[in-house]
């Protein structure tokens, strides 16, 4: 990290912060007992640094003092010479200054040397060699080390070009390929949305469908209920009204039969045989009258019977007499009416009716008879 801070600073040319966190970094690295030879490697890249940076701020002795770590370390271990690359001409230039160590050093170079046309390394060191054989004027050398450093530098461009061209190769054919994914991936996308859009509309049509068939089932089923609820209205409507006409019969026949008593008491020269005949007529008359109203009543009874059998499952508490109430109400009799057919009075009727409403648990504004048919019907 403080090598990074390191080479982040010398780039922005400020060398002493530069110094300061490379040094950081190797006196951490440094206090390690045991080094790793990948750590060995990073540690003498951190010393070409110090060396580069002592160099710039004109520190030369420090900076040769580091150099020469380095030197002693890629002589040491030579499969690590490249990480010198940086710091031969330097080296070179303070070498000048002491013969001894140069002829070493320009010994170290030529064995150096290598076949290795891909890397700058080489390059480094004919051009050094050539800078050599330049200052001490030999000519022969010169001419070697120029042909074989112009032969390194144009099989160098040669695989720089081809690195170049296959790199480009590379990026083409990773572009081709990012935009036929990039298709491949807008017609899955296309097509999944497709697929999600149908199986929506097979949903939604699936749905309509078999609400429409619900609704038309419903619909049906309703027409049913209606017409039977009109055809037992028709018919209870029909068994009313003959019940009424038959109660009205009965009371102007009682009337007529009550003046009838009346007169004879009055006419005390009316024949006792015609009084019998006139008697007689008239019972008849009041029993087929009963007779027909007890034969409305039981058919009415048969058509209202599956409402008592509910009634007094639902309610078992209520009285014989409640449940006939019960029904006299789903029938739609009016409380007069109940009242003759009970022989009690209408009153009486509204009463009986109250107390049903609060067993049935009716409020006072609930209406019986229409709770009656709302619930059974």
């Amino acid at each position: 990290m403080y090598n990074n801070f390191g080479l982040t600073y010398a780039k922005m040319k400020n060398y002493p912060l530069a110094m300061k966190n490379t040094l950081i970094a190797k006196n951490l690295l440094e206090k390690k007992q045991h080094f790793l030879h990948y750590e060995n490697v990073f540690l003498n890249s951190i010393k070409v640094n110090l060396g580069t940076y002592s160099y710039e701020l004109k520190d030369y002795d420090n900076a040769l003092h580091y150099y020469e770590e380095v030197y002693q370390y890629t002589k040491e271990y030579p499969n690590n010479k490249q990480i010198t690359s940086k710091i031969l001409t330097n080296l070179y230039t303070f070498y000048l200054k002491n013969p001894t160590k140069l002829n070493d050093f320009i010994l170290w170079l030529h064995n150096s040397l290598d076949e290795n046309y891909e890397s700058p390394f080489n390059i480094d060191i004919l051009r050094i060699l050539q800078k050599d054989a330049i200052n001490k004027g030999n000519i022969k050398n010169i001419q070697l080390i120029s042909q074989k450093l112009n032969y390194y530098e144009d099989k160098h461009k040669s695989f720089m070009l081809r690195e170049q061209s296959e790199t480009t190769k590379e990026l083409n054919k990773y572009l081709v390929n990012s935009i036929e994914n990039e298709k491949l991936i807008i017609k899955q996308k296309e097509k999944i949305n497709y697929l999600i859009f149908y199986f929506i509309l097979i949903l939604t049509l699936t749905g309509s469908y078999y609400l429409y068939k619900i609704n038309q089932l419903n619909k049906k089923k309703a027409k049913i209920k209606n017409d039977l609820l009109i055809k037992e209205k028709n018919i209870i409507e029909e068994r009313m009204n003959n019940l009424s006409l038959n109660l009205e019969i009965k009371s102007k026949t009682e009337k007529e039969f009550l003046l009838r008593l009346k007169k004879i008491k009055k006419d005390k020269n009316y024949e006792t045989e015609e009084i019998i005949k006139d008697l007689h007529l008239s019972i008849s008359s009041l029993l087929n009258i009963d007779k027909k109203q007890y034969l409305e009543l039981e058919k009415n009874n048969k058509i209202n019977d599956s409402f008592i059998q509910k009634i007094k499952l639902d309610f078992p508490l209520l009285t014989p007499q409640e449940i006939q109430l019960c029904g006299y109400v789903h029938l739609s009799l009016s409380n007069k009416e109940i009242a003759l057919l009970e022989n009690i009075t209408a009153p009486s009727v509204r009463v009986y009716k109250t107390r049903l409403k609060a067993k049935l648990g009716l409020s006072k504004e609930q209406d019986l008879e229409t709770f009656l048919k709302t619930i059974y019907l």
